[in-house]
């Protein structure tokens, strides 16, 4: 074992609660930005990691609730991990204003509903996604919307990334003529064009002064950054271990990050083995998991944390020496490098109490990074003529534009078209009209407008792109579909459940093993035919084969433990597959009504149409119940919960498996089950 000195770290909790109490000694960014007065109005602020942007937020949010009762502050994050951590650092730092945190794993299947109402927070912690819906349906939450005087969007440069960007560029240009009147704040560590951002934010808010644009580089400590060499892969566990042990030795501790969660236990492994404490972080892991990781690392119980990115993204970690980036790499199809920001934004989480260095591991035959360049310009989603599509579909949809003019002003104020990156409006129009997503009306002599199709409202309802539902539309169109079962059905819903469970080597022969044990239409012909016939990669169609297991396991188990432990995944790999899943099959359902021009409502039976079968199947992942147990749900006042009290006890001698014996029972008796539990 390597020799460690004790060290007793500050929390970062401790940190914030104390800086929004009492104030704390500035950095001079803070001190240049407070005394332009710069967050008095909308603002773009680019600084390092460790800089102080978060703090200077916290102290405007502070204040806009402090001089308004009615005021609230929108604090929009990528990820639910950050949120919930957020939220949980934050309660108290902003008594007596009530903290809420809000995203789509609250009250989604098998899961609990925020912990703060939204009618009664005041500073609001949410995901871009969440925050998307909540604009998308804003009738529904327009009371609200309005009376937010403050909005901070983190982690900005991910306006560029395809998965996260559409959602947070529409979102914030929907707000922004919902509330005109707002202070838009957006933040980041990495922004090669901010003016441009700036630029941007002062043409949605036309009623505002004009957004200011802030950058520095300045760091409280110095941060190196150097480039390793790797001949051969086989050869990175003895260098990370040659990287790390200085830095042990010295009391320090060393974060290391991979691009994979089993990769993330795999190298935490390596260095145990080592000698070294390791252990691994990653969104997969349960939050107390996750948890218990941060708190073994602030306390110098682990020497080492070896992450995912998600680290990369808001969890503050002290005394951090070194950084490491493993993998310079991700598979997207094909091997991609780390762009530049993505490596500035996973290094930064050094240096933030003292000294750092950055390690970047290359291969031999990999072109090196130039780590002195510029950051990188953040270049809209919406750029995509697929992204640009669906945003206009959602403006159709939520009534907000519904002439092809009134589309086109929307989308002329778009980051892409101020980057002049904007696909053909007119022409994406016209998609969409072709494909059944939009239809031109006309009200008597009035001008023509566009509305959404029962395909279109699908597709923002559930949050899908038009595509997909176009693809979802024709395959359970298709002469066998009928013929399809549950699994099959299940599997359709898999194909568009992000983001995907990874599938390695080793667990092969399990899936193989598991799959011979369903009965399946679609994999009758063999996976050669369906990838042909879906024009699948093969790596999407496994991934999709394990989530499909994962839901139907669940189904028969109703336990996420027994589910991961049965398929080696994470219990959290396991409710977001259900949530997803459960999204996915309520979006099929309504499209095979469409056809049908039905209602899923019924319990599934051999005559049952498809869209009766989609609804009863989305009942069964929603509860964990299997076919028959399913149905018990149908009853107003039985939830999963008292379906399964009612599998597992007896009445009148029988057990209540389905809803046609639950009708067959005595009343007399029912009423002794009940008073029982």
């Amino acid at each position: 074992m390597h020799a460690r000195p004790q060290t007793t770290p500050m929390t970062a909790e401790t940190s914030i609660v104390r800086d929004i109490a009492d104030g704390a000694t500035l950095t001079p960014p803070q001190a240049e930005i407070l005394a332009l007065k710069l967050l008095d109005g909308p603002a773009v602020i680019s600084m390092p990691t460790g800089g102080g942007k978060t703090w200077l937020a916290l102290r405007r949010a502070r204040a806009v609730l402090d001089a308004d009762a009615r005021a609230r502050v929108v604090f929009l994050v990528p990820l639910r991990l950050q949120a919930d951590e957020l939220y949980s650092r934050w309660q108290d730092a902003f008594a007596p204003h009530l903290v809420g945190v809000f995203h789509g794993g609250y009250g989604a299947p098998g899961q609990s509903a925020p912990p703060v109402p939204l009618a009664r927070a005041r500073l609001l912690i949410g995901t871009y996604e969440w925050f998307d819906s909540c604009t998308r349906a804003w009738p529904t939450h327009v009371v609200w919307l309005a009376q937010v005087r403050l909005l901070v969007a983190d982690e900005m440069h991910m306006l560029g990334d395809p998965t996260r960007g559409p959602a947070l560029e529409g979102g914030l240009s929907r707000f922004t003529r919902l509330n005109p009147d707002v202070d838009v704040l957006p933040m980041s560590a990495t922004a090669g064009n901010l003016e441009q951002i700036a630029s941007w934010l002062t043409g949605l808010l036309p009623r505002r002064p004009g957004a200011r644009a802030y950058r520095s580089t300045w760091r409280r400590f110095p941060l190196t950054w150097s480039i390793r060499r790797v001949e051969r892969a086989k050869d990175k566990p003895a260098l990370l271990a040659e990287d790390v042990a200085p830095v042990v030795v010295a009391g320090g501790r060393v974060l290391v990050f991979v691009q994979s969660r089993a990769r993330a236990a795999a190298v935490a492994a390596a260095l145990e083995k080592a000698g070294f404490r390791a252990g691994f972080h990653h969104a997969g892991r349960s939050r107390a998991d996750r948890q218990r990781a941060e708190g073994d690392f602030r306390a110098g119980a682990l020497d080492v944390l070896v992450a995912t990115g998600t680290v990369g993204m808001g969890v503050d970690l002290p005394s951090i020496r070194k950084v490491i980036i493993y993998d310079a790499q991700r598979w997207g199809g094909g091997w991609e490098p780390l762009g530049l920001n993505e490596l500035r934004q996973l290094g930064g989480r050094g240096a933030r109490d003292g000294a750092a260095e950055v390690v970047v591991y290359v291969a031999a035959w990999q072109g090196a990074p130039d780590l002195t360049a510029p950051d990188e310009p953040i270049v809209s989603a919406l750029g995509d003529a697929r992204h640009l599509a669906a945003q206009l579909v959602v403006e159709v949809a939520s009534h907000l534009a519904t002439t092809p003019e009134q589309i086109a002003r929307v989308f002329a104020r778009s980051l892409a078209a101020a980057q002049r990156r904007l696909p053909d409006v007119r022409q994406a129009i016209n998609t969409m009209q072709a494909a059944g997503m939009l239809a031109e009306t006309r009200d008597g002599d009035g001008p023509a407008r566009l509305v959404a199709t029962r395909l279109g409202h699908i597709a923002v309802r559930h949050f899908l792109a038009p595509e997909t539902v176009l693809m979802l539309n024709r395959t359970l169109a298709a002469d066998d579909a009928l013929d399809y079962t549950f699994f099959d059905l299940l599997l359709l819903a898999a194909l568009h459940v992000e983001p995907r469970l990874t599938v390695d080597f080793e667990e092969l022969e399990q899936l193989g093993a598991a799959l011979r044990a369903e009965r399946s239409t679609l994999l009758a012909a063999g996976l050669g035919d369906l990838l042909g016939r879906l024009d699948l990669p093969p790596s999407t169609l496994l991934s999709a084969i394990k989530s499909t297991l994962v839901a139907r396991a669940w189904t028969r188990l109703g336990s996420a433990a027994a589910v991961a432990d049965e398929l080696d995944c994470t219990e959290s790999d396991v409710d977001r597959v259900v949530e997803a899943t459960h999204r996915v099959l309520l979006a099929m359902a309504a499209i095979a009504a469409v056809e049908e021009d039905t209602e899923a409502c019924v319990s599934p039976t051999e005559t049952s149409t498809l869209a009766e079968r989609l609804g009863a199947l989305a009942r069964m992942v929603a509860a964990g119940l299997d076919c028959g147990p399913a149905t018990l749900t149908l009853m107003k006042g039985i939830g999963p919960i008292m379906a399964r009290r009612l599998m597992e006890a007896t009445v009148d001698s029988v057990a209540i498996a389905d809803v046609e014996t639950l009708a067959l029972a005595e009343p007399a008796n029912l009423v002794h089950f009940q008073a029982r539990f």
